[in-house]
């Protein structure tokens, strides 16, 4: 799994710059040289991850296809990032939990982001 991400980290730069914005794609330059027995994806960057394609695709910003296609890598770099903290010791609920909790943190930026064309339709 951490192959393939690391292998999409080197190709898919061009289609991700157009989705992700740069506070993302260095976390993700962060993940693609860290080990992987201490490979850990934030969960405030997995979430911002999916709110952002979620609105590429809404949006049209790509090809949907190329689109499902770049989200891939990053979700198997998620899977290997929580079968590790599981290993790790923590409960896999617990993680899911917090995971939750950063997608509910960050719900805000996703609507901003979901509605800011509608500003502009009287």
């Amino acid at each position: 799994m951490l192959e393939a991400f690391r292998l999409a980290y080197t190709n898919l730069q061009e289609i991700w710059s157009l989705v992700l914005p740069p506070n993302s794609l260095l976390g993700l330059k962060r993940l693609s040289i860290t080990e992987f027995s201490t490979f850990r994806m934030p969960d405030s960057l997995w979430a911002r991850i999916v709110y952002d394609f979620l609105i590429a695709y809404r949006l049209r910003t790509i090809n949907r296809g190329h689109l499902l296609g770049a989200l891939i890598p990053l979700y198997l770099a998620w899977v290997a990032s929580h079968i590790n903290i599981t290993d790790s010791g923590t409960n896999a609920e617990r993680h899911i939990e917090a995971l939750a909790t950063a997608f509910e943190a960050d719900k805000p930026y996703l609507v901003s982001r979901w509605r800011w064309p509608d500003r502009f339709n009287p």
